[in-house]
């Protein structure tokens, strides 16, 4: 009993408790996600609602391509959203995003993001759910890609120089190794220690 109260202990350092009730899917469904508009400042609590549709009449959607956050320590103060009225922890990194996302109202789209569409305790869920993932991905209307708040002086460097490399290898005049030496000279004068693998 030790042992198994010990894991779940170690787990509550990997991802947040949710008082939120996950609703199990059925087989062939996903989760999608609405944020809902801001009520209030920006500071408001971020709500959104969940519901199920079946992978094979998917409507338009969006899904996000973000870094979790990998504090094992247990130390990061979990921010709370609200899913269909009730609390959910989520990572901060997450968070940062959501509040960006509704801020921003460039789309209306529903979203995938898998550490809330999922249930991320319901093991058998999360394997299921990834063997759906290529099909999700290659259903998507866009694919969102959050780097982080736009203030930092690396992601800036990155946003800069991912957007000159598309237009260099739309008109071919740029090779990729040229690209990843410029971003990471740009990088080290930030004093970030980025090296091309």
């Amino acid at each position: 009993a030790a042992k198994a109260f010990r894991r779940r202990e170690d787990d509550s350092h990997r991802l947040p408790r949710a008082t939120y009730q996950y609703t199990p899917l059925k087989e062939g469904e996903v989760r999608l996600m609405h944020l809902l508009p801001v009520t209030g400042d920006d500071q408001s609590p971020i709500s959104c609602r969940l519901y199920h549709v079946s992978i094979d009449n998917m409507p338009l959607y969006e899904a996000l391509s973000y870094s979790w956050d990998t504090d094992l320590s247990g130390q990061t103060s979990h921010p709370t959203i609200y899913v269909d009225g009730k609390e959910l922890e989520i990572m901060p990194n997450l968070e940062a995003f959501l509040r960006q996302h509704r801020h921003d109202h460039d789309s209306d789209l529903p979203l995938w993001i898998d550490a809330i569409c999922v249930n991320q305790y319901d093991f058998v869920e999360r394997r299921e759910q990834v063997a759906m993932m290529c099909k999700l991905y290659t259903q998507l209307a866009r694919l969102v890609v959050w780097l982080g708040i736009d203030d930092d002086a690396e992601i800036k460097i990155a946003t800069k120089f991912i957007k000159q490399n598309t237009s260099a290898q739309r008109k071919s005049q740029e090779s990729i190794s040229k690209f990843q030496e410029k971003l990471t000279s740009g990088l080290r004068e930030t004093g970030f220690n980025y090296t091309v693998p």
